[in-house]
């Protein structure tokens, strides 16, 4: 691990594939990826933790080409999504998981850092005594909750509060989910946003709602605006892109929670521009793959469904946008 890394954001590097309009394709993914790439982009040297299958060893040359250092302990898969879009809605599966992030292989980076970012995409993601050290750790720890809302059910992701959540907020002093998650938790602990930032100890909640801007819960509650974008590439890893920006102006430039929510709303507008990251840097497709369904060929009443929209999208995002996984 460099000498230099500011930050360590752990979570699960994916391959996202996508079918839309009868067009399959595939590419990297995940909190990580794209969390790392924006606080790269903002100056701050950041290592990645994260678990790659051997096999999937170009991922590995594709991020230290976008010159992300990365820590990958021995998987026999990589974490995969496929992405059905029907019309203006979604449905997704998790094909592979990989193993799970262990403290053997995390507390060597965490104790050098000065910020650790949890971008896990599922409840195993990483394991529970992970949290408990950074509870008791100094550095600053932000987490999107996207996976602790989230079960996988004979491959099938749906909605659900995790157990384990109520550890990893413990261990959290900022926290970021969109609305409807965050209504869940909420409903699901019988508590408004106050009492969960008391009870937890959280200085911030960065609540992110589509179109509609956002709100960020401090010492006060501060409204921010989207962004209009007139023409979407892709709006993958918006919400990732989002989060890291802001906490990079908030928590290493020390602006006020007015000026990073409307920088990190600029940055996740320029990213579905596709005017921030290389459009095809992160891009998989030429390299072929077989798709095996888990689920039926199209949703039945008990599939989990969700609206996207694939025009006039707003930064920052809340739902899931085509392609967008988080």
């Amino acid at each position: 691990m460099s000498e230099r890394a500011k930050i360590a954001i752990l979570g699960s590097a994916t391959i996202d594939k996508i079918i839309k309009d009868l067009k399959i394709s595939q590419k990297i993914g995940g909190t990580v990826i794209y969390g790392g790439i924006t606080f790269q982009k903002h100056g701050l040297p950041t290592v990645l933790v994260t678990n790659i299958a051997q096999k999937d060893g170009r991922i590995l040359k594709t991020l230290d080409q976008l010159g992300l250092e990365v820590i990958s302990f021995p998987s026999e898969e990589t974490t995969s999504f496929v992405n059905h879009y029907k019309g203006e809605m979604r449905w997704q599966e998790m094909h592979t998981k990989a193993a799970p992030i262990t403290l053997e292989q995390a507390l060597p980076v965490i104790r050098k850092v000065d910020h650790v970012h949890l971008g896990s995409l599922h409840p195993e993601d990483l394991v529970p005594e992970l949290f408990e050290e950074l509870a008791h750790n100094s550095c600053l720890v932000s987490l999107d909750v996207q996976g602790y809302v989230r079960e996988i059910k004979q491959g099938q992701v749906q909605l659900k509060i995790s157990d384990i959540l109520h550890k990893v907020l413990q261990a959290a002093r900022v926290i970021k989910a969109d609305h409807s998650e965050l209504e869940a938790i909420l409903k699901s602990y019988r508590m408004d946003r106050e009492t969960l930032k008391k009870v937890y100890g959280l200085e911030e909640l960065v609540i992110t709602r589509a179109d509609m801007g956002g709100t960020v819960v401090a010492g006060e509650t501060v409204r921010y605006p989207a962004e209009l974008v007139p023409q979407v590439m892709d709006s993958t890893g918006a919400g990732d892109v989002f989060f890291a920006a802001y906490l990079a102006k908030r928590y290493h430039e020390d602006e006020s929670i007015a000026e990073s929510s409307r920088h990190a709303a600029s940055i996740a507008a320029a990213h579905v521009a596709g005017r921030y990251l290389p459009v095809d840097a992160l891009d998989l497709s030429p390299a072929p793959w077989r798709y095996v369904p888990i689920t039926p060929k199209h949703p039945g009443k008990n599939l989990p469904m969700e609206p996207v929209y694939t025009s006039g999208w707003k930064s920052p995002n809340g739902m899931m946008k085509p392609g967008q996984r988080s």
